[in-house]
């Protein structure tokens, strides 16, 4: 059920990150960094890159989360909890990284457990943030309840 719910949307996001990486790293490509403008360009289009996968990592538990959920809602909410929470998601980002780098060195490792771990990490995540901004936990997170404790 949640393919069917999901599958355009995922779909129409797959093809706008992919034009966005295409465009993006064809530009680091094509240009050379022999000028001034050419190295802030560089760096804008790095930037845009990380910007938008970072964005990714929050998009679908916000998605979720939301009264009424919207794409755009949520790609906004998104960008609004990076910018809002810098340092917290560098943090995260850094985590990503390194399970994402000991799933390369370990490939039966990747193969079972990366999605699932960075699900998992991205949804405790935007929680943590709406429970820090003052918002109610989610009730998904009601059910991760055990002996009073959140896991």
């Amino acid at each position: 059920q949640g393919v069917r719910e999901n599958f355009w949307r995922g779909t129409f996001l797959g093809i706008v990150t992919v034009s966005i990486l295409i465009i993006n790293i064809s530009n680091l490509y094509a240009y050379t960094a022999t000028t001034p403008i050419e190295v802030v360009l560089r760096y804008t289009w790095f930037g845009a890159i990380i910007f938008w996968l970072m964005i990714m990592l929050y998009f679908w538990p916000l998605y979720y989360e939301m009264r009424s959920p919207s794409i755009l809602g949520a790609l906004q909410n998104a960008a609004l909890m990076i910018l809002l929470n810098p340092g917290f998601t560098l943090l995260i980002w850094v985590g990503v990284l390194l399970w994402v780098g000991l799933s390369v060195i370990v490939p039966p490792l990747g193969m079972l457990l990366t999605f699932s771990m960075l699900s998992i990490l991205s949804t405790r995540a935007v929680f943590n943030r709406l429970i820090a901004s003052g918002h109610d936990a989610p009730e998904r997170m009601h059910v991760a309840v055990h002996d009073g404790d959140i896991l």
